[in-house]
C-alpha cells in the first residue's frame, strides 16, 4: 500500500479520536448524571417564561425555580430552564428533580435530558470502529476484490 493510503486512513483514525474526545466533552454531564444523580421531589416550585437570544433569534424557555431535599436532609435550591411546551404533573403531584450529591452538587429537573452529546459520541464510536476495520485491512485489497473471492470461493 502507498504511503499516500496509509497517511489518509490515518487521517481518518485522527479525526474520528478527536471526535470522540469533543462529544465526550459535551456528554461528560449528561452522563454523569445519569451514573451518580439521585432523585428527590421538589417541595416547592415556581415557574415563569423567560426569553434568550439564541443563534436562530429569540426563543421562549420557561423558567423553573425549585427547592428539594437530598437523602442527607439537606435543603437546597435549584434552577432550569426547560422549553416553553414543559408542564408540570397534571395531577399537581410533585417535580422530579434529579441532583448530584455533594455541596456543590448540581441538579435539574429529572425529565430534562441532553442527549446530543451522548448522540454524537455513539456516532464518534462508529466511526472509529469504520476507521479502525479500514486502517487495518490488508493492503491493495479493494473491497470489490474481496467480493470476488466470496463469489469464487462457493
Amino acid at each position: 500500500m502507498s504511503t499516500w493510503k496509509k497517511l489518509i486512513r490515518s487521517k481518518f483514525f485522527i479525526a474520528g479520536l478527536a471526535f470522540i474526545v469533543l462529544s465526550g466533552i459535551l456528554s461528560y454531564r449528561e452522563i454523569e448524571e445519569l451514573i451518580y444523580g439521585h432523585d428527590a421531589f421538589a417541595v416547592r416550585a415556581m415557574r415563569y417564561p423567560v426569553e434568550r437570544k439564541g443563534w436562530f433569534g429569540v426563543e421562549t424557555k420557561m423558567a423553573v425555580n425549585y427547592e428539594f431535599s437530598d437523602a442527607d436532609g439537606n435543603h437546597r435550591k435549584g434552577h432550569d430552564e426547560v422549553d416553553a411546551t414543559w408542564r408540570p404533573p397534571k395531577d399537581g403531584g410533585p417535580i422530579m428533580v434529579r441532583y448530584l450529591p455533594g455541596p456543590d452538587g448540581r441538579s435539574r429537573l429529572a425529565d430534562h435530558h441532553d442527549w446530543f452529546g451522548v448522540a454524537l459520541f455513539g456516532i464518534g464510536v462508529l466511526f472509529m470502529i469504520v476507521a479502525r476495520h479500514q486502517l487495518l485491512r490488508p493492503p491493495g485489497v479493494s473491497v470489490s476484490q474481496r467480493k470476488s473471492r466470496r463469489k469464487n470461493k462457493n
